[in-house]
């Protein structure tokens, strides 16, 4: 069987290539739910910057600022990939972030009896001693 490591590996490679985003979604649920301890194995995470990307994806789907709550982020510090859930407008949205790239993905769910989900990759970066940052939109596609 494949290592944790490895797969976390080939999902950060799938992450920056792959141009459909619910295969990489699938990717990372497969990892979820062939590993009971995933969610033990991390520490709690806070990035006020990630937290403005997710806003502008949740911005970019709904049309209108969003409130971001419930945010709940673990990292798995060794092999430096973040994941965990919160609310956008009171929709679940997963969320995987790897710092060392500065790139992830959103996956907001529409509705509870609705198989449509929102797919957004984000990228962040930051920039030292500027005093305007630039944020651009995500890329986003939507499966059902």
């Amino acid at each position: 069987m494949t290592s944790l490591s490895q797969r976390i590996q080939d999902l950060k490679k799938m992450l920056v290539t792959e141009e459909e985003f619910d295969l990489v979604f699938k990717h990372f649920l497969n990892i979820t739910e062939t590993d009971p301890d995933f969610f033990n194995r991390g520490n709690r995470y806070k990035d006020k910057m990630l937290k403005i990307a997710i806003g502008f994806v949740g911005e970019e789907i709904f049309k209108e600022k969003c409130s971001i709550t419930n945010v709940k982020l673990l990292i798995i510090n060794k092999e430096k990939f973040v994941h965990g859930s919160c609310l956008i407008n009171g929709h679940l949205a997963v969320v995987m972030f790897c710092p060392d790239l500065e790139m992830g993905m959103v996956a907001i769910t529409m509705a509870p009896a609705s198989s449509m989900t929102h797919f957004a990759r984000i990228t962040t970066t930051v920039v030292k001693d500027a005093d305007i940052a630039n944020f651009h939109r995500p890329s986003k596609k939507t499966v059902q």
